[in-house]
C-alpha cells in the first residue's frame, strides 16, 4: 500500500507498506522545504532464512570511482571491473556515507548505521546497501526482529564538504531540552562552547581532560575530505 501521510509546505511524507515471506516493511519516503536530502525511513520486522535484504539506489552518474566514508577520513573503490583486483572490491565497508561524482556534482547516499555497500552494478550503476542478513551461522536467527534505519540520498555541489557535514547532522540529530527557570526569565542557559571549529570538511571528534589531572583540554580533530 502507498500512502500521503504529510503534505505540508515544510514537508511531505509518503508511506509505503510492503509484506514478503514472514517479514514486513514500512519505508517512510521523506522531503523536507530547503532540505537537499531525500530521507528513506525503514521500519522493518525481519524474519527470514538464509537471505540479504538491500537497497539499490540507481544513480545516472558517470563516475570511475566512488568516495566512501571511514573514520577519519574516505577511501575510493573502483565502480568497475576492469581487472581482478577491482571485481575483488565488490563490496565496500563505508561507515556514514558512499559518494559517486562528476567534476562540479555528485550524489552521495547517507546511512545511519549500514556498513556493507557495492558501487559496482551490472544492472544500470548506483549504490547497493546490505540492510539486513539473515545467515544460520554462527546465530541460526540472525537480525530476527524489528529494525529501524533510514537512507538519505542527496545531490550536492562540487568537493566532499557538504557530504561529510550532512553524514554528521543524519546521525547525530539535534537534542531537544527543557528550558531552565534563568530560560524562562529571559537569560540564556546555553553554556559557552569549550571548542569552536571554523571550516569545511573539519570533524571535532573527541574533547576530554588530559588524563595526568594538569586541567588541560585534549581535543581531536580531523580532515575528512584530504584537503
Amino acid at each position: 500500500s502507498v500512502t500521503l501521510r504529510e503534505d505540508g509546505p515544510l514537508r511531505a511524507t509518503l508511506e509505503v507498506r510492503r509484506a514478503f515471506g514472514r517479514s514486513t516493511v514500512v519505508q517512510r519516503v521523506v522531503l523536507r522545504a530547503g532540505s537537499p536530502r531525500l530521507d528513506l525511513a525503514f521500519d522493518i520486522d525481519w524474519h527470514e532464512d538464509e537471505a540479504l535484504l538491500s537497497l539499490h539506489v540507481p544513480l545516472d552518474v558517470h563516475a570511475r570511482e566512488a568516495a566512501c566514508g571511514i573514520q577519519f577520513g574516505h577511501v575510493v573503490r573502483p565502480t568497475h571491473q576492469s581487472t581482478s583486483w577491482d571485481a575483488a572490491k565488490f563490496e565496500v565497508c563505508a561507515h556514514r556515507w558512499v559518494d559517486l561524482a562528476e567534476p562540479g556534482w555528485g550524489v552521495a547516499i547517507l546511512d545511519d548505521g549500514r556498513y556493507g555497500h557495492s558501487v559496482q552494478e551490472p544492472d544500470g550503476g548506483g549504490v547497493r546497501i546490505s540492510l539486513l542478513r539473515a545467515a544460520k551461522y554462527p546465530d541460526p536467527e540472525q537480525d530476527h526482529g524489528r529494525h529501524a534505519v533510514t537512507i538519505a540520498v542527496m545531490p550536492h555541489g562540487p568537493g566532499l564538504e557538504a557530504v561529510v557535514r550532512e553524514a554528521e547532522v543524519l546521525n547525530t540529530p539535534l537534542r531537544w531540552v527543557a528550558a531552565g527557570p534563568d530560560a524562562a526569565a529571559g537569560a540564556s542557559a546555553a553554556a559557552p562552547p569549550l571548542v569552536a571549529v571554523d571550516g569545511e570538511g573539519i570533524e571535532l571528534s573527541a574533547v576530554k581532560r588530559a588524563d595526568d589531572g594538569s586541567g588541560d583540554l585534549v581535543v581531536r580533530v580531523a580532515e575528512m575530505c584530504g584537503a
